[in-house]
């Protein structure tokens, strides 16, 4: 009396039994009974999915992201995204400092960033932006040199922003020594801007004033204050050209998952290698033959 053929199940008719499973892509020529073969096609399955989800969250992590480096004119290149660092340190205070990382470290006037120092010329309140550089502040002449190369121009403009500082204090004064105010040439050369701590009479007096006349550190931090309303403390950063702009950022979709699909398959090909060289090598060697070995037959229910 014959067995009658058994149908295919549900897993037999719908899973896939991979190629390398196969000697010759015949089911005669499986390295293995299907009761075998399909639960573990089923786990090489999940274990795909599972790398994959794996990799996807790999090549996503930041210590993956990609770095894009620009050298460029302008601070502000690609806004956001990049962070632009001047390629050379600036000529006066001597740091490589980007817009940002100065306006982190920049102190506003105050009765421990303007401080008595004395100077060839005098005693004067200087203004320290930055406590880790022994220098005032820059004067106006950086700014309005770069706008203007014509130097009364220069002396317009920077007369024009110190003129502002005169209601800041008793004496009427920009900052200079005298009533006179600065010269052409103070005004159009870098160096820092101190406040006199004393105004002397120098024929062109204020009315109303009586030198000499002093300027106290109160009236000297609400001049500072007033000048950085005029002029960016860290304005030097916009113009210490050229800049090196970095952008970090992650890989393209695309990117991420051509490669974890690529690395998914890479590993799954050597596990299912591994696999038929250790527990199918025989049955392999066996059916390369013509030889069919008898665990490889189904056992009828």
């Amino acid at each position: 009396m014959s067995i009658p053929k058994v149908p295919p199940g549900f897993l037999e008719r719908n899973v896939a039994i991979p190629g390398k499973f196969y000697v010759n892509k015949k089911d005669a020529d499986l390295l293995g009974p299907k009761s075998v073969m399909i639960p573990l096609t089923l786990f090489l399955g999940f274990l795909q999915v599972g790398m994959f989800a794996g990799f996807i969250y790999y090549y996503s992590a930041s210590a993956q992201w990609v770095t894009d480096i620009s050298i460029e004119p302008d601070w502000d290149f690609g806004g956001s995204a990049y962070n632009c660092t001047p390629l050379a340190a600036d000529p006066f205070y001597g740091v490589r400092f980007n817009y940002e990382t100065c306006r982190d470290l920049y102190s506003v006037p105050s009765t421990t960033s303007v401080l008595e120092k004395t100077i060839a010329t005098g005693t004067v309140w200087r203004y320290y932006p930055f406590s880790f550089v022994d220098l005032g502040v820059a004067n106006a002449a950086t700014y309005t040199s770069y706008y203007f190369t014509d130097l009364a121009l220069q002396d317009a403009n920077a007369t024009a922003i110190f003129n502002t500082l005169k209601t800041s204090n008793d004496c009427s004064s920009i900052g200079a020594n005298d009533s006179a105010g600065f010269t052409v040439s103070e005004l159009t050369t870098s160096g820092p801007f101190d406040v006199f701590k004393s105004v002397a009479s120098s024929g062109s007096n204020v009315a109303g004033v009586s030198y000499p006349c002093a300027i106290s550190q109160a009236q000297a931090i609400a001049m500072f204050e007033k000048f950085n309303e005029q002029i960016d403390p860290c304005f030097f950063t916009k113009i210490n050209a050229p800049f090196s702009c970095v952008s970090k950022g992650p890989l393209s979709v695309i990117q991420r998952l051509s490669l974890s699909y690529a690395n998914t398959m890479l590993f799954q090909g050597v596990i299912s290698g591994i696999i038929v060289q250790i527990f199918f090598s025989s049955q392999r060697s066996a059916l390369r033959k013509g030889i069919r070995p008898k665990e490889l037959d189904e056992t009828p229910a």
